[in-house]
């Protein structure tokens, strides 16, 4: 290996690439290298790129910096305190949503007026509050990131009215619902179905679509989860009933003993079932707000009905305590408040006291 251009080194078979830290490349803060192939083009191509990626912050002007360029300067700062998962959700979360909406505008003609457009926008677009909530929120911590390393004068954020968020509760899927969904889904989204109906998963990029075939512990019989990062438990172990089991079994066998648990033709699903679950709920003729997040709502609903502690469900779950199934699962079923009720037994008069 020999440097042939500041910042620039040789492979032994002759490609050009250049290294760096994470969080240098805005666009792919986990990055560290890239390479260029072989050849004096890809040499002078390797050296532009190092160029741009150790010299952007020389270029900008920060009386007049853009919002991207204040977001990818934040990145930079805050990837090494980050997991991969959460600098992938950053990156795909600016990137999708908020850079197209008010990447290029100038820090200071972001006004409170641009952010109620922005807003206006995502409602109309059907996001939920909580959601925009949540982008907001992104978006002040930057600001007052900037507003800390001197940056930038002040965050145009200052004073603003954030939305409310949804109290609406996420119910759970019905039998019926979750039986023809199930029939109509495809095959990635059967899996991901049951997996989360038998364990209650969260049903997004962090818990079940890393779920690899290394979690099944078959003598054990349970599955050991890294837990998304909600403030509940870093990590679990998820004991298993032995119908489910041997499913997991059949499915391992197919699979070859190795990969992801749900994944699409051998490849890992790095987002969301959002696309695939939609055309399955169509096909389905399901309507409503049903989400896959409901079938984890059926996982908990259904073993506090049927009396399970309250504790147990907690941690299965990655609650970090029973305040916090508490109150993500506040709405219980009336069959559960029925049953409550007959507790009673008849330890009250059945009829009116005789008057005096």
């Amino acid at each position: 290996m020999s440097i042939k251009h500041r910042g620039v080194c040789q492979t032994p078979d002759g490609r050009y690439y250049i290294k760096y830290r994470p969080g240098r490349n805005p666009l792919e803060p986990t990055r560290t290298s890239e390479y260029f192939g072989r050849g004096s083009d890809a040499l002078l191509r390797a050296a532009a790129r190092y160029e741009e990626l150790h010299d952007r912050r020389k270029r900008h002007d920060p009386a007049g910096i853009t919002f991207a360029d204040l977001a990818n300067r934040y990145i930079e700062a805050k990837v090494h305190d980050l997991s991969r998962s959460d600098a992938d959700a950053w990156y795909w979360k600016m990137r999708s949503i908020i850079f197209p909406a008010i990447g290029n505008l100038e820090v200071a003609r972001l006004d409170h007026d641009r952010l109620d457009e922005y807003r206006a926008k995502r409602t109309r677009d059907g996001v939920k509050q909580v959601t925009i909530h949540r982008e907001l929120s992104y978006i002040r911590a930057i600001l007052n990131w900037g507003v800390r390393r001197r940056l930038i004068g002040s965050s145009p954020m200052a004073g603003y009215q954030m939305p409310r968020k949804d109290s609406q509760i996420v119910r759970p899927i019905s039998d019926d619902e979750f039986e023809r969904i199930l029939q109509h889904a495809a095959p990635h989204v059967r899996r991901a179905m049951l997996v989360a109906a038998n364990t209650g998963l969260r049903p997004g990029a962090v818990e079940l679509l890393t779920l690899t075939w290394d979690a099944f512990d078959e003598r054990a019989k349970v599955l050991r989860v890294t837990s998304a990062r909600k403030g509940g438990l870093d990590s679990r172990e998820v004991p298993l009933l032995d119908s489910f089991v041997e499913l997991l079994k059949k499915w391992r066998d197919e699979d070859g003993g190795s990969g992801y648990i749900v994944h699409w033709h051998g490849r890992r699903i790095k987002t969301s079932l959002k696309t695939a679950w939609k055309a399955a709920k169509k096909r389905a003729g399901v309507q409503g707000r049903v989400r896959p997040y409901s079938i984890r709502h059926r996982f908990v609903t259904r073993l506090l009905d049927a009396g399970a502690d309250l504790k147990s469900v907690s941690e299965i779950v990655g609650h970090k305590d029973v305040n916090m199934t508490i109150k993500v699962y506040q709405e219980s079923s009336s069959q559960s408040k029925r049953k409550t009720i007959e507790l009673l037994g008849e330890s009250f008069p059945l009829s009116e006291p005789k008057k005096w």
